[in-house]
């Protein structure tokens, strides 16, 4: 007796089951969320001093994540197109932007 239930025909939960069921997964997730949340807060192990969020959490490490001095190492902007046209506009635009940066050596040509 394939696809039966103690004798009886196997049949899929109504709609009002299923949706019970969806109703107490997302409340237990948000609940067992909420409450490892707030004990990692109380505890306090993630958190960073006030120090720390002024240099940066990526002080430590040496490695700049962002350019605070606003200097660019090496180039100022950035210019990409597609590959099959616009390639002559994108030189066009290299050389155009290059009068507002220091010359077109400081302006990246994705080609």
């Amino acid at each position: 007796m394939e696809g039966t239930v103690l004798g009886r025909p196997l049949e899929a939960p109504a709609l009002p089951v299923q949706l019970l069921g969806a109703v107490a997964i997302i409340t237990f997730s948000v609940l067992a969320s909420l409450t490892l949340f707030m004990c990692i807060r109380k505890m306090g192990i993630l958190k960073s001093s006030a120090l720390q969020q002024r240099r940066g959490l990526d002080h430590e490490s040496n490695i700049r994540a962002y350019n605070m001095l606003g200097q660019v190492d090496r180039y100022r902007a950035m210019v990409c197109h597609v590959k099959d046209s616009h390639g002559t506009f994108a030189r066009w635009m290299q050389l155009e932007l290059g009068k507002y940066t220091g010359g077109k050596g400081s302006i990246f040509l994705d080609s």
